[in-house]
């Protein structure tokens, strides 16, 4: 089973391939579908930099779960309802991210260091899809 931190990344390549293959062409829909993305993006970030800091991202985890419940209506005329419906399972698992970090001893900094890395990367990969889905015509 993946972890929370391999579900996110995984879930941002997948947006990341498929949105880059989208024939959407409405510029203020192209427009929604990235500024959710960045949503996603900034939360995934906001909790990395909060953990960074030895804190808990209360209610990062809740934005989170909403955002995921929000995927199939939000992005599904972009990367097809079955893709949707994958992607908002993997957030729905990943969404719990401050469980899975409660897990990591504070004194095991390498393994923390590499997680907050990773939830960065997850972040990254929300963020490029967003820019892509901007600047593609």
């Amino acid at each position: 089973m993946l972890d929370a931190l391999a579900l996110l990344l995984e879930a941002g390549k997948t947006v990341f391939d498929l949105l880059g293959k989208s024939n959407i062409r409405k510029d203020a829909r192209r427009e929604k579908v990235a500024q959710y993305l960045d949503e996603i993006a900034n939360t995934i970030h906001e909790a990395a930099q909060t953990f960074k800091a030895g804190d808990v991202p209360h209610g990062s985890c809740a934005v989170m779960e909403q955002l995921a419940l929000a995927l199939p209506k939000t992005i599904g005329d972009f990367v097809g309802d079955t893709e949707a419906l994958d992607l908002q399972g993997k957030l729905l698992r990943a969404h719990n991210v401050e469980t899975f970090m409660y897990g990591i001893p504070k004194n095991n900094k390498k393994e923390r260091e590499h997680s907050i890395a990773q939830m960065e990367k997850a972040a990254g990969l929300f963020k490029a899809a967003a820019i892509t889905i901007r600047a593609s015509d």
